[in-house]
């Protein structure tokens, strides 16, 4: 079995960001063409959310931003972000509920499905790994 390096959880905090960014940004800025069935069926999203529809982009500003923050901070080992990516899974399980339907298309689906596997991995391996002990120290250093 490969050691686990630095190098191997850079890539993975990288892998994690592009992930995010192809699920998130792409269609949103319209390089992904959607079929006029996933088109009428996206038109459903966050129908009947216990949140108002200002509190959803709101919710979803936030955690992109502590998400964000998380990955950034653990390409750096900063303390914080594996705290930061932990409380960002959490809470993204736990606001679901309130967002009502949400519609994703399969491209959407697979790559958040990607960055949620790795940015899981990730705060595993920053707390339960040798790696962890990078966290500790705080040290902002090259590889």
């Amino acid at each position: 079995m490969m050691p686990l390096t630095s190098t191997h959880f850079r890539a993975a905090v990288l892998a994690t960001v592009l992930g995010l960014a192809l699920s998130l940004v792409v269609p949103a800025i319209g390089l992904v063409s959607f079929s006029p069935e996933v088109e009428a069926a996206r038109s459903w999203n966050y129908f009947d959310s216990v949140l108002p529809l200002r509190g959803v982009v709101v919710w979803h500003s936030l955690w992109g931003t502590v998400a964000l923050a998380g990955l950034v901070g653990s390409f750096f080992f900063w303390g914080p972000a594996r705290w930061l990516l932990a409380a960002s899974l959490l809470l993204s399980v736990a606001a679901q509920p309130f967002l009502g339907l949400v519609v994703y298309s399969s491209f959407e689906a697979s790559f958040a499905a990607i960055s949620g596997m790795l940015m899981l991995w990730i705060v595993t391996v920053s707390f339960w790994s040798p790696l962890a002990s990078r966290f500790v120290e705080g040290a902002v250093r090259a590889p």
